[in-house]
């Protein structure tokens, strides 16, 4: 089973590229976990609403921010047992949680983690959710479900997370704190899938700013890699031996992300 996350920084955006499509046709994903949708259901093209996958789709309240999609392919119809948004103790207006049950025990949830920058209570709602989705994840591991969280964290797990970290020491995706609320999601018993096979790789990035200005005119971030790996797919111990392979596609355009990939076994 193949199961790819994109931040697509607005689905309609995408769509319109062509971009969407063709990763579909080139990777052929069982599960497509969306982040940043950035519309409503009902504005999607046809091609995502009709009966070419089994989704579910959680929009904020607020027109055109945030927001969560789960599309699941047919050949998993018997698979499926619900869909559902949102997570327990957390108000998600914004449409930042969104999860697939399968019928083996396997929940895949797809998440968008607040940026946290604009202020500071910005950044406290950053931390807490980190908090909330590790207390999650533990709490349906206990219940006996097999656990794969994925999504744009906007966090730098480490050094090699990001093209230049001294720079970003107080970053609000960078800084010890938030690295510190992230590593709950390692203490609630999950691995980086990504890092776990690549452990010294530099230079695996998944996001690149488009408003960088210390650049030369006309080079853009994404041309030179200076970026940041801020999408991630955990999977729970019990999972991981089942994870073939991991990867970061960084041959995929039509966002300032790029998609991120497991294939499990079984």
């Amino acid at each position: 089973m193949k199961i790819y996350s994109w931040n697509v920084n607005g689905i309609r955006a995408v769509q319109r590229k062509g971009a969407l499509e063709a990763c579909i046709r080139q990777e052929n994903p069982d599960i497509l976990l969306i982040q940043e949708t950035k519309a409503k259901e009902e504005q999607l093209d046809t091609e995502l609403t009709d009966d070419s996958f089994f989704r579910t789709y959680h929009s904020a309240e607020k027109p055109g921010y945030a927001g969560t999609a789960i599309f699941v392919h047919p050949r998993h119809k018997e698979r499926v047992v619900s869909f559902s948004t949102g997570m327990p103790n957390w108000n998600d207006t914004e449409g930042r949680v969104a999860q697939c049950t399968l019928s083996d025990n396997l929940v895949v949830i797809t998440v968008y983690v607040p940026n946290g920058g604009k202020s500071d209570a910005a950044y406290q709602e950053k931390l807490t959710f980190l908090t909330t989705l590790a207390a999650y994840a533990e709490s349906l591991q206990k219940d006996g479900s097999r656990v794969v969280i994925a999504g744009d964290f906007n966090v730098a797990r480490s050094e090699l997370d990001l093209a230049e970290p001294e720079k970003h020491r107080e970053h609000t995706h960078f800084n010890e704190e938030v690295r510190a609320h992230m590593e709950q999601l390692t203490q609630a018993n999950l691995v980086d899938t990504y890092r776990s096979r690549n452990p010294d790789q530099a230079g695996a990035y998944s996001y690149w700013d488009n408003f960088s200005f210390s650049l030369p005119k006309g080079t853009k971030p994404r041309d030179v890699n200076l970026g940041w790996r801020l999408d991630y797919i955990f999977a729970d111990k019990t999972l991981d031996a089942s994870v073939a392979n991991a990867a970061i596609h960084q041959d995929i355009f039509g966002s300032d992300h790029c998609p991120v990939s497991i294939t499990l076994t079984n």
